[in-house]
C-alpha cells in the first residue's frame, strides 16, 4: 500500500503535551501530530479464523517479515495485510474500504517503522508506542569533549529518545470520518552500559544503586533491556550483596561483572564524577544546558508547519515497500 504522509500539522497547529518528570527522560516533551493519507480508497486484506493452537502472537512471530496482523472484533477474525511488494494477504482475501480498516493499516506502517529503526536504533519498546534511542545527539559525550576529555566512553551517555505511535484522530463533527495520525514525541534517555565491576576498578561505589542484568534480545527488535534484580547493600569479594530483591531473582548475591546499574539521572551524574573527576563539574553543567537547548530545538521543529523529522521517517519507511495492493 502506498501511503502519503501529510506534512502539515493537525488542525493547522501542533498539539503539545507534557509528561511527568522521570529518571531517564526530560520533564517537558513536545508532541507532534502528522496526519497520514492513502492514495487509494480500497485495499486487499486477508481474514483468518482464529485457531486454538495458533495465536495472533504466533502469527506475528512466524510472519514478522512479511505481514501485519490485527484481531477484528467486528467479525471475530484475524485481519492481515502484506507489508512487502508482491506479498499476498493470508486466508480469505477481500477488498475493503481503507477508511474502515485504518487500525490494520496502522499496524502495517508501525511494522515498517520498526523494521527501519531496528537496523540502526536501539529499540526500547516495539509498539504502542514504538520507542527508540537516537544515534546522532550524544549529549554527555559532547559535554565531556567540551570539558577537554579526548575520548569519552561511549557506554556512558545521554541520547535522544523518540516515541512514535499511530492513532485514530476523530473530529467533533459527527459527519466527519476518522483519520490516521502519526504522533511523535521526543525526550532524552540516560545510557549506562558499563558493568559494575569496571566501576569498582575505577573507584565508583555502587552501594545504594539498583542493578540488573541484560535480558535476552527481543525477537522482534534484537534489543535487550535491563532486568532489575535489587539494590546494592554492600560488596563482598567482588560479589554484590543485594536488598530489596525482586521476587524472581532467586539470590541476594551476584558477581559485579554480570550486572549494570539502573540509569537514573543521579546515578549517571555520580558515575560521571567518578570516571572524569577533573572534568565532571564543567561537563555536567554543559549537559544541563544541552538538555534545555535540545528541547527548545526539537520544539521549534515540532512547531513548524512542515515537520521534517516525521516526513523523513515516513519516507524512509515507505521505501521499505509497505505496499499491499491499493485500487
Amino acid at each position: 500500500m502506498t501511503y502519503l504522509p501529510m506534512n502539515r500539522a493537525a488542525d493547522n497547529g501542533t498539539k503539545r503535551g507534557t509528561t511527568t518528570s522521570g529518571a531517564q527522560h526530560s520533564s517537558s516533551l513536545t508532541l507532534g501530530i502528522s496526519p497520514v493519507e492513502f492514495l487509494g480508497e480500497h485495499v486487499r486484506i486477508g481474514r483468518l479464523q482464529p485457531a486454538d493452537d495458533t495465536s495472533i502472537r504466533d502469527l506475528r512471530r512466524e510472519h514478522r517479515n512479511t505481514h501485519a496482523f490485527r484481531f477484528d472484533a467486528r467479525d471475530g477474525k484475524i485481519a492481515n495485510i502484506g507489508v512487502r511488494r508482491s506479498i499476498e494477504p493470508l486466508g480469505e482475501i477481500v477488498e475493503v474500504p481503507v477508511a474502515e480498516h485504518l487500525l490494520l493499516l496502522a499496524e502495517a506502517i508501525s511494522h515498517q517503522l520498526r523494521q527501519w529503526f531496528s537496523g540502526n536504533r536501539r529499540i526500547l519498546r516495539p509498539f504502542h508506542p514504538l520507542i527508540c534511542l537516537g544515534s546522532r545527539d550524544r549529549l554527555l559525550a559532547n559535554a565531556l569533549q567540551q570539558a577537554r576529555v579526548q575520548s569519552p566512553d561511549g557506554r556512558l551517555d545521554v541520547v535522544a529518545k523518540w516515541s512514535f505511535d499511530l492513532r485514530l484522530l476523530s473530529s467533533a463533527d459527527p459527519e466527519s470520518r476518522p483519520s490516521l495520525g502519526l504522533i511523535a514525541d521526543v525526550g532524552t534517555s540516560n545510557v549506562i552500559d558499563i558493568p559494575v565491576s569496571e566501576f569498582l576498578e575505577r573507584g565508583f561505589d555502587p552501594v545504594g544503586c539498583y542493578v540488573g542484568t541484560q535480558s535476552e534480545p527481543d525477537e522482534l527488535t534484537g534489543s535487550s533491556r535491563l532486568r532489575l534484580l535489587g539494590r546494592v547493600r554492600n560488596i563482598d569479594n567482588g560479589q554484590l550483596v543485594l536488598d530489596d530483591v525482586r521476587e524472581d531473582t532467586g539470590t541476594d548475591r551476584i558477581a559485579a561483572a554480570n550486572v549494570f546499574v539502573e540509569a537514573r539521572r543521579e546515578t549517571l551524574e555520580a558515575v560521571t564524577r567518578a570516571l572524569y573527576p577533573s572534568a565532571a563539574d564543567r561537563a555536567l553543567q554543559a549537559l544541563r544546558h544541552a538538555r534545555a537547548v535540545y528541547q527548545r530545538r526539537r520544539q521549534a521543529k515540532e512547531n513548524s508547519p512542515h515537520n521534517p523529522r516525521i516526513e523523513q521517517v515516513l519516507q524512509e519507511s515507505s521505501r521499505g515497500d509497505v505496499e499491499p495492493s491499493v485500487q
